[in-house]
């Protein structure tokens, strides 16, 4: 890192860590204004409120801890005096903005490179790799850190993608190197002990529930979590310095230096089963049968994709498939399948709806309406769905609480690192989606900040309630994409037979309770006080079915790099 300071005169050494100071404020103050937007308007909070705001200022505390503790090794490496601290941190009480301060970076240019006759020196991403070495010096890449990262390279002009390359530039540099005395961990060798606690714990309060919901004790039980054997664990070279000219770093990789100490990422992880059997009621209240990770991308990367499906078409069919053409530059890549039995009686409905009751109720010519609500108001809800007990038991009912369910289990291997203590982008359509939120949620009560980093929704099967929303924002550090698409009558259908209206379903409209400003050209709505942005994806996605196809084109037009925008049954 010395190798990459030394580079900077005093004005660029400056420039760069008053660019990182207001960044950080920055991030802190989007937090602030989601708290300010919930409670304005408000003469007098309720408990609930006063809860939430409790929850979002440990949140801002949090995040200004981190921001502290960044600074503070900033100002240490980069040799900044205690005068010049203190004009830094005046900056953030004036309107300055980041692109104001990364111009000195930017319009420096290159430079040569003294170790060698043939290499230049690009200024600003010799400045990002020195800050990517410095987040990842403490064993562990937090979530807020990596879009710290990214953000500091919007300002320089560097994307988000070329920002990905570079870290992959440096995993691969790191795997070329010999590692050998790092030990067994770095195979990612499974512990038996591993995830026990969480399993133990998530299987008590699921008894406290059925006793509560059933009246009556529940009879055995467990959790199921298995996660697949050869996760590698990522390790970063704590002294590296590397750029690669191959993504535009230019003469950067003639700094490369010695790797005088190296950072380790454990994921590590368990399989343990147990068989839960309860009737009636408790089919909807049942523990998580099956609960694995799917990897499809394990190449040591530090950030992972973890996908999470919203059913599946037959026994045989892979969870992986709708996310196997995302380009392996963007990280590692696990898929979760979870309760396969379940999914497959989804997809079954789905199928049963779209191909015989659409027909039998003759409503071809009002399907082509756009406007959601006129469609519903045209569908009449047959008499078998009156019924109590088809209420109870029927699958998708099921389903939503079973999602529920697991995303408290992801929640939990999430809190434990056994994916690895690197930033996590989470990505699902339909039920899968749900199995998010509520991870997200369970993230929040738990306060684990710092894990998740950028989250993908579509067609979420979710009642949109605001003060939910605000405690799932406290732990996305980076953005909350929301696709929906105004066509999709199954889970409209679906939500106004079990859940008594559309309202604020997210599949089906934007995110309300925020304003926000729409582009007509890229049906992308962003606010980017409160990191949620709106997706419309009604263009492409005509029903709720097409959404499992269609992955691969919704992740490009969010700025993805896919392979193919099909893939191969």
């Amino acid at each position: 890192m010395d190798s990459t300071k030394v580079l900077l005169d005093d004005a660029q050494r400056i420039g760069f860590v008053s660019l990182c100071r207001v960044s950080m404020e920055f991030m802190i103050h989007e937090l602030e204004g989601i708290e300010s937007r919930y409670t304005v308007g408000k003469k007098t909070l309720n408990n609930k409120d006063k809860k939430l705001v409790t929850v979002l200022n440990d949140c801002i505390g949090s995040m200004r801890s981190w921001s502290q503790t960044i600074i503070i090794k900033l100002y240490k490496h980069m040799e900044i005096s205690s005068d010049e601290q203190v004009m830094i941190e005046q900056l953030t009480k004036h309107d300055v903005e980041p692109g104001d301060l990364a111009r000195s970076l930017i319009d420096f240019g290159v430079i040569n490179n003294a170790d060698t006759n043939q290499d230049k020196i690009d200024i600003k991403w010799a400045a990002i790799c020195d800050l990517f070495l410095l987040l990842i010096s403490g064993s562990v890449y937090d979530s807020r850190s990596r879009t710290l990262l990214e953000n500091i390279g919007s300002a320089l002009h560097i994307s988000e993608l070329e920002i990905t390359r570079f870290e992959k530039g440096v995993t691969e540099f790191l795997s070329s190197q010999n590692f050998d005395s790092l030990g067994d961990g770095f195979n990612g060798d499974f512990n038996d002990d591993n995830g026990q606690k969480a399993m133990e714990t998530r299987e008590k309060m699921n008894k406290t529930k059925k006793r509560l919901y059933m009246g009556v004790a529940a009879a055995g039980g467990g959790l199921v979590i298995g996660l697949s054997a050869g996760l590698m664990a990522p390790v970063i070279g704590a002294g590296l310095v590397a750029g690669f000219g191959g993504i535009g770093v230019g003469g950067v990789s003639g700094l490369v230096a010695s790797t005088g100490g190296t950072a380790m990422i454990t994921a590590t992880g368990t399989a343990i089963g147990a068989k839960i059997g309860l009737d009636g009621m408790s089919k909807r209240m049942g523990d998580i049968k099956t609960f694995n990770f799917k990897p499809f991308y394990m190449a040591d990367r530090v950030n992972l994709i973890v996908t999470v499906p919203g059913w599946i078409s037959s026994e045989i069919d892979d969870v992986r498939l709708p996310f196997s053409t995302v380009d392996p530059v963007m990280g590692d890549l696990y898929s979760l399948l979870w309760e396969p039995e379940m999914l497959q009686k989804t997809g079954d409905t789905f199928t049963v709806m779209a191909k015989n009751w659409l027909f039998k109720q003759g409503i071809q010519e009002i399907l082509k309406q756009t406007v959601l609500g006129t469609l519903m108001a045209s569908i009449k809800i047959p008499m078998a769905l009156t019924q109590l007990g088809y209420l109870i038991d029927n699958p998708w009912h099921v389903s939503l609480d079973r999602a529920w369910a697991c995303g408290k289990l992801l929640a939990d291997t999430l809190l434990q690192r056994n994916l690895g203590a690197r930033p996590v982008t989470l990505v699902g359509f339909s039920l899968g989606s749900r199995v998010i939120y509520s991870c997200l949620l369970e993230l929040a009560k738990q306060k684990a900040y710092g894990l998740v980093q950028d989250v993908y929704l579509f067609g979420a099967p979710i009642v949109v309630k605001q003060a939910e929303l605000v405690l799932g924002l406290t732990v996305v550090s980076g953005k909350l994409i929301n696709g929906y698409s105004r066509k999709d009558w199954i889970l409209g259908y679906l939500f106004r037979t079990t859940n008594g209206g559309l309202g604020k379903v997210a599949g089906l409209a934007p995110v309300k309770g925020y304003p926000d400003q729409q582009s007509e050209k890229t049906n992308i709505s962003e606010n980017p006080t409160c990191g949620i942005i709106n997706f419309d994806c009604t263009d492409f996605v005509g029903g709720h079915m097409n959404y499992r196809t269609c992955i691969p084109l919704l992740l490009k037009k969010l700025s993805w790099e896919v392979l193919n925008e099909d893939f191969e049954e």
